[in-house]
């Protein structure tokens, strides 16, 4: 009799989905239906153009990028202890010798990106015309010095 009464709740739980697994799916079903609490909304943070890094740069080394036909390569000099490596989207509209001795704008305190492997540390600040079809590298001023 034992045996029949513990068959017949192997047949039950089989009846009703499989037992364990049925119960477990049941209250995965019963959290879903509650209400979930609504998310705090973070407020934006304040921006102030003051957190930008931005300094002049001198390019003392180009080259293109082995794996991506519109990106350059390139060291410049912003005053620190060696050269930054950055890559820049500007192959479509500049040949490698007019960007080499370039004074440039450059925003610093952005974090290391990798661009199609390149590790780049910052980024060259450039104007576009309104469909992308020319780009301009920002002039610092003349009388602006390196890492200023």
């Amino acid at each position: 009799q034992n045996n029949n009464k513990t068959q017949n709740q192997q047949n039950q739980q089989q009846q009703q989905g499989g037992g364990k697994k049925n119960k477990k799916d049941k209250a995965a079903k019963k959290k879903q239906a509650q209400p979930q609490p609504p998310q705090q909304k973070q407020a934006p943070a304040a921006f102030t153009v003051a957190a930008l890094d931005i300094r002049v740069g001198r390019i003392v080394k180009v080259w293109e990028h082995p794996e991506a036909e519109k990106l350059f390569c390139e060291e410049i000099d912003l005053g620190e202890d060696q050269p930054r490596q950055i890559a820049s989207g500007l192959r479509p509209f500049y040949k490698k010798e007019d960007l080499e001795d370039r004074r440039v704008v450059v925003l610093c305190n952005l974090k290391k990106r990798n661009l199609v492997g390149f590790p780049s540390h910052g980024m060259v600040l450039c104007a576009s015309n309104a469909d992308h079809t020319a780009v301009e590298c920002m002039e610092p001023p003349a009388d602006a010095k390196i890492g200023e």
